[in-house]
């Protein structure tokens, strides 16, 4: 048997050159290729293989053609922000099916998105096109059928089996949709898609539910898998919108830009970028006439002209920029941008610059049961003042109670106080200073009052609001401003945040404040419903907003700090209330909730 080399390793003669491309494309990784270390820049195997499968009017290859193949080449986990025209649809399109070409006895390919009608016309389409164009080479000797619902290509000589029929997904590329509901259902729609080779390709990210994104889901498609790739495809709408949440730089919003073109996030998701005033039909010379696929110039000002010649609207930057407009369309309490105005988010410098304190801070403590299935969340603050003179609350990470099941000598009012006493007692925290969401039938409030101290604060959410005023300078009571009791207390964000009084509030708390939409009722604020919430975002409970936002309201009443106030009006800060009362005692206490060197001066 005669063997040739390509890309340094021995192939059969009899194999077409491209092939040996598209071979090397795929596996290079693997020890028989290498190991990553023989193959040279893996891409070009694509791309060397499909100028010579494709014309040029088939498949137009720009430089952000070259960056799609680069990124699906080099990255097993990656989403893709992009306006329109920026050719991330075909071409990941293309890379799906000649993957699945390449080895389809051994790779199963999931294109998914919100509804079947938009995916048949996005990702799938593409799919469908190139397989169409390929098969028909009879000198490519390519396999694969579409099937008669026009939502599979499966191998030749199979039957046709629908992922929602419970059995094992054949080898092919599937069409998917995954749309609101429990985690549990969309993992039982694509269950069973188990291969040497599985991809899953999310189209339009920004529309999915959260259980597109869901960790058992991911865990179910890459178990017993050689090589396992996700890809999601966006136009971002929000940097809360589920693309936005999972496009989290490692470094917080703070370490990019509106110029950035790709970064990573803290779990190692490679995120692309592609800014329609740098198109190459735009920047490039003769850019319109060479890549007449990309946005041009023509086609940005008539996008402006649309959005009343403004080249800063909100639609122009989802649509030409990919990347998310600064003011959200939806009435929050807070919104994302007045967050990092204000200085509540936590930033690459904030993460490890100690905050400094003129003595030590009081600890305060919101508590939100979670009853329902939901998780028991603690959130801890620390108040007093800054070394600028500022009155300020510094948040600690959330915690969730871990609830077990398999104790079955101690209820889960048990578990909570057996966790939550130790905690208080490390960080000295006074009864009065601890709050609870009393709204639910099971009382933890009365479980501590009973086994720890009567001076346990409760707020009931759906109660009527206070008759407090709603800041130290807007004299309004929040009983006329606020529907009821935890619109009030979440506005304490606001309120707070906006007199720069709040620091680092974790990324999930902010997620869910900038998310839950208000309305008018009879003339006054009013969350939506958290039925509404979970519907409208696809997510939980926001029970790490109801422990923060009650700890807030420990602050205002039992501390006495009102939000804008430069004192105190009850006791305030009482250095006594710390158990040992020593700066040794403090501080590990300090290291071990705020991961700080020192918290005071």
């Amino acid at each position: 048997m005669a063997f040739v080399t390509r890309n340094g390793l021995p192939f059969d003669s009899r194999i077409p050159w491209w092939q040996a491309e598209l071979m090397c494309w795929k596996h290079w990784r693997e020890p028989e290729y290498g190991g990553g270390k023989v193959v040279v820049d893996p891409h070009e195997c694509f791309l060397r293989a499909m100028r010579h499968l494709l014309t040029s009017d088939e498949w137009k290859i720009s430089p952000w053609t070259e960056l799609h193949v680069h990124d699906w080449t080099h990255e097993n986990d990656i989403i893709v922000w992009g306006g329109a025209s920026c050719e991330k649809t075909n071409t990941y399109g293309l890379m799906a099916c000649v993957d699945w070409l390449v080895d389809p006895g051994r790779t199963i390919t999931l294109l998914v998105s919100t509804t079947l009608q938009g995916l048949m016309k996005r990702t799938f389409e593409s799919v469908v096109r190139y397989h169409s164009i390929l098969k028909s080479r009879s000198d490519l000797n390519f396999e694969g059928k579409l099937a008669a619902s026009a939502k599979a290509i499966t191998q030749d000589g199979t039957d046709e089996v629908r992922p929602a029929s419970g059995k094992s997904i054949k080898m092919g590329i599937w069409g998917v949709a995954l749309k609101d509901g429990p985690v549990q259902d969309s993992v039982s729609k694509i269950r069973g898609a188990h291969a040497d080779y599985v991809n899953y390709i999310y189209d339009e990210l920004s529309q999915a539910p959260e259980a597109a994104m869901a960790p058992e889901l991911h865990a179910n498609l890459l178990t017993g898998a050689k090589f396992y790739r996700f890809a999601g495809l966006t136009n971002i709408d929000d940097f809360d919108d589920v693309a936005g949440r999972h496009s989290v730089p490692a470094g917080g919003w703070q370490s990019v830009d509106i110029e950035s073109e790709s970064w990573r996030t803290a779990g190692g998701r490679f995120v692309r970028r592609l800014d329609g005033l740098k198109s190459p039909a735009i920047v490039e010379p003769d850019g319109e006439k060479k890549y007449p696929h990309l946005l041009n110039r023509r086609q940005y000002d008539a996008i402006v002209r649309q959005n009343g010649g403004n080249p800063d609207a909100p639609a122009v930057w989802r649509q030409v920029r990919a990347w998310p407009p600064a003011v959200s369309s939806r009435p929050t309490p807070l919104t994302l941008a007045e967050a990092q105005q204000w200085g509540m988010t936590i930033t690459p410098a904030s993460a490890t610059e100690p905050v400094r304190w003129l003595a030590k801070p009081t600890p305060a403590v919101g508590v939100d049961p979670g009853f329902g299935g939901d998780d028991c969340d603690v959130q801890v603050v620390w108040v007093g003042t800054l070394s600028d003179s500022r009155k300020a609350i510094l948040f600690d990470a959330v915690r969730k109670v871990p609830i077990m099941g398999s104790k079955k000598d101690r209820t889960i009012l048990d578990q909570i106080y057996e966790y939550c006493m130790p905690l208080f007692q490390t960080i000295a925290v006074r009864p009065e200073h601890v709050g609870f969401d009393d709204s639910g039938p099971q009382s933890v409030a009365d479980y501590f009052a009973r086994l720890w101290s009567p001076a346990v604060r409760r707020y009931s959410f759906g109660a009527k609001p206070s008759e407090k005023p709603v800041s130290h300078f807007d004299t309004r009571l929040c009983s006329d401003r606020y529907a009821d009791q935890v619109t009030e207390l979440v506005y304490l964000f606001r309120e707070y945040g906006q007199y720069r009084q709040i620091l680092q509030v974790p990324e999930v708390t902010l997620s869910q404040i900038t998310r839950r939409e208000v309305i008018r009722h009879g003339g006054r604020l009013k969350l939506l419903s958290k039925d509404d919430y979970r519907k409208a975002t696809g997510l939980g409970s926001p029970n790490e907003m109801d422990s923060a936002a009650v700890a807030l309201g420990v602050v205002r009443d039992s501390l006495g700090l009102a939000p804008g106030a430069t004192e105190f009006s009850l006791n305030g800060p009482i250095e006594s209330g710390y158990a040992g009362s020593t700066d040794a005692v403090f501080e590990d206490a300090a290291r071990e909730l705020n991961d700080m060197p020192a918290l005071y001066i």
